[in-house]
């Protein structure tokens, strides 16, 4: 955490909205983990609702108490049955408009939750040349300059893990 996530929830969770969630920096056809657990788990015909969306990551999702146990609850038995990923299942959920209607997929240069493992060394997405993020002084910020809130997976950062933890020290 490098600022107060609820105050960045609070913001986003608006009448009707009760989840917000952040994509990663890519397609899901410009990547092959993904294609090969959705194909694996629901199929071809499934993985092509997905295909030209960028993956929202399972690792960090927000929202309303309420809202988020019956989305986890449907993940879970999702997965359960399909014995896959809880990804694969929440980016298909995104895709129905009960879920989707009730969801602020923002897209990954929000500051919200940046999902480290998925930039180049440099800062920038894979398949890319988008102006990445930047680290300064262990904080990591969004191309518009503001920090996130969340840094997911900073520690598959081993250029960033240490500049971070020491600024919590």
């Amino acid at each position: 955490f490098q600022r107060n996530p609820i105050d960045f929830l609070e913001m986003k969770l608006a009448p009707g909205i009760d989840y917000v969630v952040e994509e990663e920096p890519f397609l899901m056809a410009q990547d092959p983990w993904s294609e090969r657990y959705i194909v694996s788990a629901y199929g071809a015909h499934a993985y092509d609702r997905v295909a030209d969306r960028p993956p929202i990551c399972m690792g960090f999702v927000g929202g309303r108490l309420a809202a988020m146990t019956e989305l986890l609850l449907a993940l879970y038995f999702q997965d359960h049955v399909r014995r896959m990923t809880d990804q694969a299942s929440l980016n298909l959920l995104m895709t129905f408009d009960p879920w989707r209607k009730r969801t602020a997929i923002l897209p990954w240069t929000a500051p919200f939750v940046l999902h480290a493992g998925t930039l180049k060394s440099d800062g920038r997405p894979r398949n890319s040349d988008h102006p990445g993020v930047s680290l300064q002084d262990g904080l990591v910020f969004a191309p518009n300059g503001e920090p996130y809130c969340v840094v997911h997976e900073y520690d598959r950062r081993n250029d960033w893990a240490g500049q971070m933890l020491a600024r919590l020290s």
